[in-house]
């Protein structure tokens, strides 16, 4: 399975048709993607060292006598960066990520990824605002009220105090994957999950934590795909009664499901409902509706209609082929709330026969109830993130990114502007908890060089610049820049660029 870092997204849409066929849920196959010609590194090394750098994994294990066709891979995981903010010399940014991936096959059907990050980091400080909010909640006794501790990472974990100012969290993926025919998979783990050909999914996009799911995917014919998903999802509410050493937190249940049609081999249109499950709060538990079970698109609207149980936000996904470049775009609305329009639209340029050349265009919008459910239990979100774009609702963006590949040196330059931009960052919080109100625009700008090693793991070593602007309706304006340098393996994604 490809990793589902931003990188590794990228090499999917690249002009040849067979990036243009099946549907857009991550992760994929390789089979599905085939983009192995771009990362395998066939050059002739003369050194063992270099080998090893360039063109493998640390360890990779087979034994073709006794167990042909299966292999294990063993790769060490880093993110190790340190920056300044440049308006306050005495402010430091870095990331300070250790870990291990081991991946394998056993024989031509089974796959299975685990991978393991400790982590502890000094973060901007927009973005520690950002986080700070959406802690974990604990009731309070005197009341029914709440109050937040510590914070959550987007795409890792919940954190704990690391010194004064930074942030210490750990967190584990995993998957296996059965191949049982050439029609029919199933995906067991925690892996992270994303829906569309965008740099942003308005439907399903690994911003929040990893969650357990269920997927199986099933291919009626060439044209038609069915996938399904369904997945234990966590409000970061503790429950007021421990029955162990620590309070458990609220749960949910979530769900998408996902039917695309390609009617030609350069048009993929799919329909999709996401969905949220009620399964108590903090005295009562219910059980899981029959519904949730159902395989199908309709599933949670349906519950909904019957007894606001669950929550829908209902889609539609689509990619088509003009000439070499991309046009792709996304349709979302919950049909029991308005205001909760939510819509994408963008094209992937590739202006060379450099397919690793690419100009990218994307515009977002979601309304101000985008997301929102009658039961803020129900709010489209998981571990108090939200599901789909990191600032959860009432935002319009524009995203222009350029990134470029030449043998190893590589360079990206992403803007993202926000024409209005919501300061209200607990939108989607299980138990609202507004602490700011008010819009305003935002400019994000980010320059990253670097030279990359190993293609097939994203080991690379980089320097990066940031530039954050935000023009504040009743305040006083935000202006921040930040320099950094490292080395990362970057196969999962964070998303800062807000």
């Amino acid at each position: 399975m490809l990793p589902i870092g931003t990188d590794f997204k990228d090499l999917v849409f690249t002009p040849s048709k067979a990036f243009l066929n099946g549907p857009s849920v991550f992760p994929v196959s390789e089979a599905d993607a085939t983009v192995y010609s771009f990362i395998k590194d066939s050059s002739k090394r003369y050194s063992i060292f270099g080998h090893y750098l360039y063109q493998r994994q640390l360890i990779e294990l087979t034994d073709p006598k006794n167990f042909p066709g299966s292999k294990i891979w063993i790769t060490p995981l880093l993110d190790l960066s340190y920056g300044a903010e440049l308006q306050y010399t005495n402010r430091k940014r870095s990331q300070n990520t250790r870990g291990v991936r081991m991946e394998g096959v056993l024989g031509k059907r089974i796959f299975f990824t685990t991978s393991f990050y400790e982590n502890q980091a000094f973060l901007p400080s927009y973005v520690s605002n950002y986080v700070s909010q959406r802690g974990e909640q604990y009731p309070l006794s005197t009341d029914s009220s709440y109050t937040m501790q510590n914070a959550v990472i987007p795409g890792s974990a919940r954190t704990k105090p690391f010194e004064t100012t930074g942030y210490d969290y750990a967190y584990a993926t995993g998957m296996v994957s059965f191949f049982a025919t050439s029609k029919l998979s199933v995906h067991w783990g925690n892996q992270p999950l994303f829906v569309g050909s965008g740099h942003r999914s308005l439907l399903w996009s690994d911003n929040s934590v990893g969650l357990m799911n269920l997927r199986i995917r099933y291919k009626f014919s060439d044209k038609w795909d069915l996938q399904f998903v369904r997945a234990r999802g966590l409000n970061l509410l503790r429950r007021p009664v421990a029955t162990n050493g620590e309070a458990y937190y609220e749960p949910k249940s979530l769900s998408f499901a996902t039917l695309y049609f390609q009617p030609t081999e350069k048009i993929s249109i799919g329909l999709f409902e996401g969905g949220t499950w009620y399964r108590g709060d903090s005295v009562s538990q219910k059980s899981i509706p029959a519904l949730y079970f159902v395989p199908l698109p309709g599933a949670a609207a349906l519950q909904e209609a019957i007894d606001n149980s669950a929550f829908a936000v209902l889609g539609l996904d689509f990619k088509a082929a003009i000439g070499k470049h991309l046009l792709y775009g996304q349709f979302a609305l919950s049909p029991s709330e308005s205001q909760s329009l939510a819509y994408q639209v963008g094209l992937r340029i590739f202006p060379t026969k450099n397919p690793l050349l690419q100009v990218q265009l994307e515009y977002d919008h979601a309304d101000e109830k985008a997301y929102t459910a009658k039961n803020t239990r129900l709010n489209y979100s998981n571990y108090n993130l939200p599901i789909a774009h990191p600032m959860a609702a009432g935002f319009d963006e524009l995203i222009l990114r350029f990134t470029w590949q030449k043998k190893y040196w590589f360079a990206t330059v992403q803007t993202n502007v926000y024409l209005n931009q919501s300061r209200d960052y607990t939108q989607l919080m299980p138990v609202v908890k507004t602490t700011v109100s008010g819009n305003q625009q935002v400019i994000n700008q980010l320059v990253e060089l670097g030279y990359r090693f190993n293609r097939e793991y994203g080991f690379e070593a980089f320097a990066g610049f940031r530039y954050r602007f935000a023009n504040v309706a009743s305040g006083p304006d935000y202006e921040r820049t930040w320099i950094n340098l490292g080395i990362r393996t970057q196969l999962t994604n964070h998303y800062f660029d807000f």
